[in-house]
Formats: structure tokens, C-alpha cells, sequence
């Protein structure tokens, strides 16, 4: 039996009360165990189960094992109360389903772990589409697949004031891009910029126009990478949230 701290990323119904769950630790990276009979847990309601919810954990199991055995025993920090906003629901379920379709199960990541632990402290509806982005760029960016608009992926001449990124996601200048892709001009690669200098907390507002373009490109290297949409994304048309619902690449 060993002890961590956790995220909860999803559940999924077990028995009738037992759940498997997938859980983003700090000690362990990404571990899949399973919560039983998590509704007697009287004093937190149940509450510790549901996606991204800081929790302590005790785990039990062997090396290799498929399925651990979690015992619940702190509840950390709970998002229950802002999850009644929809569109923060479907946020936290499009966050949790990247977070864990990109990372790899048994590897401890200290940089995912925070990125999902920050995300849990800035939940507003107001700021909720500006965050989407943030994790779709970050999401990339830790995967190694955000392209680096710095330099041309072609003739490698450095990239000032604008580039266009290609269907495979390499960043080109006007003369090798032959101007088709999407188009990063100087407001853009600012916002790009900023969304990887900043947290959650201190990221400036994002314009309508700007999170439309953007997703753009995020939006089909994701579908690229896991050769589908997330399931999720789709709920976001319900919002009519700019690029969300049937960006295509």
C-alpha cells in the first residue's frame, strides 16, 4: 500500500456501486484502479469520484497489475459546486478525456499534474472557451506535436511577423507555405506566445476571432494524434462555442 495525491479524470460504472476510475498522480503518473462501494463514503458524498477532484489515495496492488485497488481518504479540493455550470461540465469532460488520451499510463509527470491542478483553481464560465485553447495548445506542447512557429519547417528561415502552419502541422514562410494552411500573423503568434508564458490564472482575455483560428490548428493535431475527435469536443456545439463544432482539417 502506497500514498499519493490525485486528480480524478473519469469514472466508469463497475458493479453496482464499485467504479473504475483513472486517476492523474502526482507519485505515479496516470493510474486506472477501482473505487468499491465509493457511496459510503458519507462525510464527502461521493463528491471525491467525480472528474477533477483533488483527492488523497491510498493504492493498493501488485507491479504490473491492471486494475489497482483505491481507497479514498481526503477529498483535497473539489470542482462539485461549479460543475453545475454546463458549459463548465463540458469543459472538465473535454479536458479529462485529453489528458487522458495523451498521457501514458505508470509515467509520473509533474508538468501534466500541475497543468490539470491549475485548471481545477481557474473554473469560470466567463474564461471557460479562453481555457479551452490553453489546454489544447498545452496538451501539444507537452506531447511533443505543437509545431514551433519560429522557423520555417522548410528553407528554416526565422519567422517574425507571421507563417502558415500545414495540414501535418509544419510551420512554413510565405514562400514555402505557398500561403495555404492557417495563417499566424503577428496578433496571432502574440496570443500563441502568451498561452505558453502564462498559467491559467494570468492568461489574458483571448478575442473570439483569435480562439477561432487558433483552434483551428489545435483542433485537427488532436484528431491527427489520436486518428479520431475526442468524443467530448462535440458536446461544445451545443455552446456554439467559435471553432469548436465542425472544424474540419
Amino acid at each position: 500500500m502506497q500514498e499519493t495525491e490525485g486528480i480524478v479524470l473519469r469514472t466508469y460504472k463497475l458493479r453496482e456501486q464499485d467504479k473504475i476510475a483513472v486517476v492523474l498522480t502526482k507519485k505515479f503518473g496516470k493510474i486506472r484502479g477501482v473505487f468499491h462501494h465509493p457511496r459510503r463514503q458519507i462525510t464527502t458524498n461521493g463528491i471525491y469520484e467525480e472528474p477533477f477532484s483533488e483527492i488523497r489515495i491510498q493504492v493498493y496492488g501488485r507491479e504490473g497489475q491492471q486494475l489497482l485497488t483505491l481507497k479514498p481518504i481526503e477529498l483535497i479540493h473539489s470542482v462539485f459546486d461549479k460543475a453545475i455550470d454546463p458549459q463548465i461540465l463540458t469543459f472538465i469532460s473535454y479536458a479529462a478525456e485529453l489528458l487522458d488520451s495523451f498521457i501514458h499510463e505508470g509515467e509520473p509527470s509533474d508538468v501534466h499534474y500541475r497543468l490539470a491542478r491549475a485548471l481545477t483553481f481557474n473554473l469560470k464560465h466567463e474564461i471557460i472557451e479562453d481555457l479551452r485553447v490553453y489546454i489544447e495548445i498545452w496538451i501539444l506542447k507537452l506531447a511533443g506535436l505543437l509545431p514551433n512557429p519560429q522557423s520555417c519547417g522548410k528553407c528554416r528561415i526565422a519567422l517574425e511577423k507571421e507563417n502558415w502552419i500545414a495540414a501535418d502541422g509544419t510551420p512554413m514562410c510565405r514562400n514555402c507555405g505557398g500561403q495555404y494552411g492557417e495563417y499566424l500573423g503577428e496578433k496571432e503568434r502574440a496570443v500563441w506566445a502568451s498561452i505558453l508564458a502564462n498559467s491559467p490564472a494570468d492568461l489574458p482575455t483571448i478575442e473570439a476571432g483569435m480562439r477561432k483560428d487558433l483552434s483551428l490548428i489545435t483542433q485537427r493535431l488532436i484528431r491527427r494524434a489520436l486518428d479520431k475527435e475526442p468524443n467530448s469536443l462535440r458536446s461544445f456545439s451545443v455552446f456554439e462555442l467559435p471553432g469548436m463544432a465542425g472544424s474540419q482539417g
